[in-house]
Parts: C-alpha cells; structure tokens; sequence
C-alpha cells in the first residue's frame, strides 16, 4: 500500500509539491508543501478518512440547515445563495449526501421560478 505522502502527492496533483511531514499527534497529520503556482510554502492537515467524513457531513447539514432557515424567514436572496453553495460544493459528495443535495437543487430551483415580492406587488 502507498504511504501517506506519496497519497497526498497523488490527490494535490501539481498543484503543490509536498515537502516534508511535520508530524503528527491526535487525529491528523501535518505535512510542509509548496504552492507551486505562488512559489509558497503552505502547511496542509490531513485527516483521518472517518474524521474527516464525520466533519463533511456535519458542514454539510450546518449549510442545508442554514438555507432552509433562510428560506422560512423570508430573506429569498440568502436563500438562493445557501442552496446554490450546497449544490456547487456538494454535488461530488458522498453517495448518501446526494438525496439532500437533489433537495438543495430543487428548492434552488422552485425558489428561481417564484416570482421576487416587489415584482409580485407590482
């Protein structure tokens, strides 16, 4: 099985250009890369696959959550944008993200379609 770095290397692609491993403690690692287009040294924390799917999907509901939440108090606008940020972020997600996502881009959808209240009054 490949190491971690060579794992790292692999999914940053040329992008950045992993240096060394910082170390570790806990539940990540810390690896030292270079940003290869900004000629940067950035610092990049890996985390465990389980952790990170956990937080993922914690984010996730938080951003659904909080579209919705718009939605309900009226303000259509930040409606719009939360559930058009859930769709472009998560639409390559996890398999069992992607009925909320479905849900996202049609509440996306019908809140394009509905006409804005000043226009409706007019």
């Amino acid at each position: 099985m490949t190491e971690l770095p060579e794992r790292l290397q692999a999914a940053l692609g040329t992008a950045y250009r992993v240096e060394k491993e910082l170390g570790g403690g806990g539940m990540s690692r810390v690896f030292v890369a270079e940003e290869t287009r900004l000629a940067r040294r950035v610092v990049i924390k890996v985390l465990p696959p389980d952790l990170a799917l956990e937080m993922r999907t914690d984010r996730f509901n938080r951003e659904i959550q909080l579209s919705a939440s718009y939605e309900q108090l009226g303000n259509r606008d930040r409606a719009i944008e939360g559930y058009a940020l859930v769709v472009r972020a998560w639409s390559n997600a996890d398999a069992e993200l992607q009925p909320f996502v479905s849900e996202a881009r049609a509440a996306l959808a019908r809140l394009n379609a509905e006409p804005r209240k000043a226009e409706a009054d007019r």
